[in-house]
């Protein structure tokens, strides 16, 4: 296994911020990444998105991968097993809280 080795910045004092230059992954931001971050966002908003974005959530279909015992049907409608792109765009129930913010925002929109 190899260790990260630290090289020292042209000033040669060590910082967190070198050292996190020298591990950090610098490939190309993804494409809806400024959806999630802008300016005046909650940062809790924004980790849950990202973590949705990511299908990352801690769903009952994969908390069910690690404990079997567990019920996988959303806990919501009761229907289907949970999963994002159950909750956000399938439920009944959530479909119907969608439509009503859609309808206060003054927003048309066919779901």
């Amino acid at each position: 296994m190899n260790s990260p080795i630290w090289m020292p910045p042209s000033q040669g004092l060590f910082s967190i911020r070198s050292a996190w230059e020298q591990i950090r992954d610098t490939s190309q931001p993804l494409p809806w990444a400024s959806t999630v971050r802008f300016k005046g966002r909650y940062p809790r908003h924004s980790i849950t998105v990202w973590k949705a974005m990511l299908n990352r959530l801690s769903t009952k279909d994969r908390i069910c991968r690690i404990n079997s015992a567990i019920d996988a049907k959303c806990c919501l409608c009761n229907a289907v097993p949970e999963s994002v792109d159950h909750l956000f765009f399938k439920c009944g129930f959530t479909s119907w809280i969608w439509k009503a913010i859609l309808w206060r925002a003054l927003i048309e929109h066919e779901m």
